[in-house]
């Protein structure tokens, strides 16, 4: 990870992937709204998660780089969780 900033952008464009692919959903199935929106909720979340514990990476025992790694990767894997659950919505 290069720098904070670089960490926070990469959080944001993950979140703009999801709300992209659940409006679409949204718009072409009607009928799957609130399972969309749940995702938009899910994807919420995991987006405060991160950036909750990205404040506080100053009082860990570990170094900022591991720790700003496994934070991303627990992020990421939630993120591609989430995206593997629209696709499911898109093939119903």
């Amino acid at each position: 990870m290069a720098n904070l900033r670089a960490f926070k952008k990469e959080l944001q464009v993950g979140l703009e992937i999801v709300f992209e692919e659940c409006f679409i959903v949204r718009d072409l199935y009607p009928d799957k709204k609130e399972e969309a929106e749940a995702l938009i909720e899910e994807t919420i979340q995991l987006y405060q998660d991160a950036r909750t514990k990205q404040k506080h990476v100053k009082d860990s025992k570990k170094s900022p780089k591991e720790e700003f790694n496994a934070i991303r990767t627990e992020y990421l894997d939630g993120i591609f969780s989430v995206l593997k659950k629209i696709e499911q919505l898109h093939e119903l």
